[in-house]
């Protein structure tokens, strides 16, 4: 009898019975795929970073104390000069006229910036998936024996049916 399953015109079925083995056989499979994939859930584990940040903070607003220095001369003379290590004066005295000007030497004054260094140091958690496996109850070894002949059963009694209703 096993060419009889074959040859009894199962795939000559109507299209309404194929719909119904096909939804059948979907709904058996999503069972299947629930009960293997139902322990398990992903927890997210959190994992610490560390990140080292550092700032200089720059004061651009500089303000220089140059030297005083008071000068003076006297002489007898229609010309006078005065000097110092910033600047130089002159003065003349013509046709009744004292003429006096002015100059600023080219001289490179030594400054300190003052800067403020941070260092800053944060720790970020980044959390990563890991897989956990959830065990809600251990089934005994004589309940999985059961359950391993109660689907044993189903199927001899699906097999039955399969063969009363092809036969009809």
């Amino acid at each position: 009898m096993p060419g009889r399953f074959l040859s009894s015109g199962f795939f000559l079925l109507n299209k309404s019975m194929k719909k119904v083995h096909l939804v059948i056989l979907i709904v058996v499979l999503l069972a299947i795929l629930y009960f293997v994939t139902g322990c398990t859930k992903t927890v997210y584990v959190p994992v610490q970073s560390t990140r080292t940040v550092t700032e200089i903070i720059r004061d651009t607003t500089v303000q220089v104390q140059l030297q005083a220095i008071r000068d003076s001369a006297t002489v007898a003379d229609t010309l006078s000069r005065l000097e110092n290590k910033y600047a130089y004066s002159d003065a003349i005295w013509s046709r009744g006229m004292l003429s006096h000007s002015l100059g600023i030497k080219p001289v490179d004054i030594p400054i300190e910036i003052q800067h403020k260094e941070i260092i800053r140091t944060d720790s970020i958690q980044i959390p990563y998936p890991v897989e956990v496996e959830k065990i809600v109850y251990r089934v005994r070894w004589w309940q999985q024996a059961l359950m391993w002949l109660g689907v044993a059963l189903l199927a001899l009694v699906g097999f039955k049916a399969a063969r009363l209703f092809l036969e009809r």
